[in-house]
């Protein structure tokens, strides 16, 4: 039979989102969905389920499940949850943010680690903001 439960989200900002939900689903048809985006919910077993999906601007985002000519005798979900993981896009590389406890790294160009900074341009990386930095 078909079916669906969802729930509209308002003004929400663009970028990268998660959408999780821990579901029993033995037959094909059942879905995880926002807008668009979808995966299928068939496993065997208990098993939490993961869509990845973007906006590109701020906008409605429609999360769900639905069932669509779904033949099984069970269905069963739980524990939906939706994660905002940041903006799409670097806009460039961005100074460190001194007030993260996070520990430094660093890079050469090549993406090698170092333990020190050498001679030349060293990529830095503190949590999840990196700098280009030079050393004469």
């Amino acid at each position: 039979s078909d079916r669906r439960i969802e729930q509209t989200l308002s003004q929400m900002p663009a970028g990268k989102y998660r959408l999780s939900v821990f579901s029993l689903c033995v037959s094909e048809g059942a879905y995880l969905y926002a807008n668009t985006e979808s995966i299928g919910l068939k496993h065997s077993g208990n098993d939490t389920m993961t869509l990845h999906f973007s906006l590109d601007h701020d906008s409605d985002i429609t999360v769900g499940v639905r069932l669509d000519g779904y033949q099984g005798n069970d269905f069963k979900f739980d524990k939906m949850v939706l994660h905002y993981c940041g903006k799409n896009t670097t806009t460039g590389i961005e100074a460190i943010d001194d007030t993260d406890v996070c520990p430094v790294m660093i890079f050469d160009l090549q993406g090698r680690r170092l333990n020190s900074m050498q001679k030349g341009i060293n990529i830095i990386r503190k949590g999840t903001k990196t700098k280009k930095q030079l050393k004469g």
